[in-house]
């Protein structure tokens, strides 16, 4: 039931030879909106009684388990993207990565709950003849607001410069396109170095392991794709060993490649030995294409190989 007794009162209307007079006189559109504004007032009541007056009985507490289940898996759901803003914003440096660091920090979050308990315990609800200083509502509502709009503002932000990396490096693609009849400048992207960067930082310290890489000592856009590489690797505390001048690498190769044994072949990606299949599921999350190759090598070893660059 919506309306309890007493929320809407209906006189009965005068009537004429079994006609209803007062029907007859209202347009139609007039009582529907007698009647959604009655249904607003019962509505209006049940939600003031329901959030205002004493919302957390134990008899509400499953509506609002309900509602903090919803809102969890909701931004459950948005981790990833989350994750990338707050990223985005700390590489900015300065106040907004203090920012960052502090949200993000294990005891930042200890300390919201330990003050949250605290506040209900002994400000909260006062009993009947408890006085409390009307100061303390003010405080708490005034640090979770900044606490709240802190966290939003960083998510906004990181969201907002995500959207204009991708947006620039879509760009610049064309405009090369353009200008050079189809020759690309063959590098990471910005937004590339970005999701790279970040698979990097999941893996843990002690699951790291060197990389060897091999490119085109001929070849501009080869040695600029490897040195794009580089960079993204060192200032994510991973080694990275190029080989750029003697290799035996083809003149003619064309593309990325991860190159493994060639008594790996026919395996399924889940079998292929830990680091070299770490290192493709990292270039597979930052949304980098890479092409497997099969060479002689011995069956510990793997390079990253970077031929000559493509033209569209």
């Amino acid at each position: 039931m919506i309306f309890s007794e007493g929320d809407i009162i209906l006189s009965k209307p005068a009537t004429r030879r079994g006609i209803d007079t007062k029907l007859n006189i209202l347009p139609i559109s007039m009582r529907l909106l007698r009647y959604l504004l009655a249904v607003w007032a019962a509505l209006r009541t049940r939600i003031r009684e329901a959030v205002f007056t004493r919302p957390f009985t134990i008899r509400k507490l499953p509506g609002w388990l309900g509602i903090l289940l919803g809102a969890i898996s909701r931004l459950a759901s948005q981790e990833e993207r989350i994750r990338q803003a707050y990223h985005l914003v700390r590489e900015m440096g300065g106040e907004p990565e203090a920012i960052v660091t502090i949200i993000q920090s294990p005891l930042f979050s200890v300390a919201l709950v330990i003050a949250g308990v605290t506040y209900l315990i002994f400000v909260g609800e006062p009993q009947q003849g408890t006085q409390r200083h009307p100061a303390w509502p003010i405080i708490g509502y005034s640090v979770a607001g900044i606490c709240l709009t802190a966290m939003i503002s960083v998510f906004l932000w990181g969201q907002y410069n995500l959207s204009i990396k991708q947006q620039v490096s879509d760009q610049i693609k064309i405009v090369q396109q353009q200008a050079l009849g189809g020759q690309l400048f063959w590098h990471l992207t910005d937004i590339e170095k970005f999701n790279l960067g970040e698979a990097l930082d999941e893996i843990k310290e002690e699951d790291k392991f060197v990389i060897k890489l091999k490119c085109l000592p001929t070849s501009s856009s080869s040695q600029t794709y490897a040195s794009d590489l580089l960079e993204v690797f060192d200032k994510h505390k991973w080694k990275l060993e190029p080989n750029c001048f003697i290799n035996d690498v083809k003149r003619d190769l064309m593309g990325f490649y991860i190159s493994v044994p060639k008594e790996l072949s026919g395996k399924n990606i889940n079998d292929l030995p830990k680091d070299i299949n770490t290192l493709h599921s990292t270039f597979l999350k930052a949304h980098i294409p890479v092409i497997w190759a099969l060479d002689a090598m011995k069956p510990d070893e793997f390079y990253l190989v970077v031929g000559n660059g493509p033209a569209q």
